[in-house]
């Protein structure tokens, strides 16, 4: 796939509350549009939101910095090669092209987990930073980094 490609599933796509409820920390990329995917994971990574929302919890729940490098490579993969790894999962998402982008970080979540040895839920926020960077940036310039 040529990075100028723009798949059919992710046409004519926002960034919504279905990945915001995902990923909270693109609450504040929204307004102006996500300008950089990293600064959003690496929020994610080093507690973001919960730094404003008051006290840490007992045990650290935020994800290893790991996570996000992987599912980013493996989102690359998907979206800017023709590696066919990918190809059974890039069959499931044209078909799943009219669904809301819950129903797309789900599939991906599910498979991109499948392939790294974690769990979807894992991995959620990063891939909707991953869509939303890939919305709001257009496919060739998230293929380009």
């Amino acid at each position: 796939m040529s990075s100028s490609t723009t798949p059919r599933w992710l046409r004519d796509r926002s960034v919504d509350e279905d990945l915001i409820e995902e990923a909270p920390e693109l609450r504040f990329f929204a307004p102006k549009g996500v300008a950089d995917v990293e600064e959003v994971a690496d929020m994610m990574v080093r507690g973001g939101l919960r730094i404003l929302a008051g006290p840490r919890p007992r045990a650290d729940t935020r994800p290893p910095r790991s996570y996000w490098q992987k599912v980013r490579g493996e989102f690359h993969l998907l979206l800017c090669t023709n590696h066919p790894k990918y190809r059974r999962l890039r069959r499931n998402l044209a078909s799943a092209a009219g669904k809301s982008n819950a129903v797309l970080i789900g599939i991906i979540a599910a498979a991109l987990a499948d392939r790294l040895g974690l769990t979807a839920g894992a991995i959620t926020g990063f891939v909707a930073v991953c869509l939303a960077g890939a919305i709001e940036l257009g496919t060739k310039a998230f293929c380009a980094d």
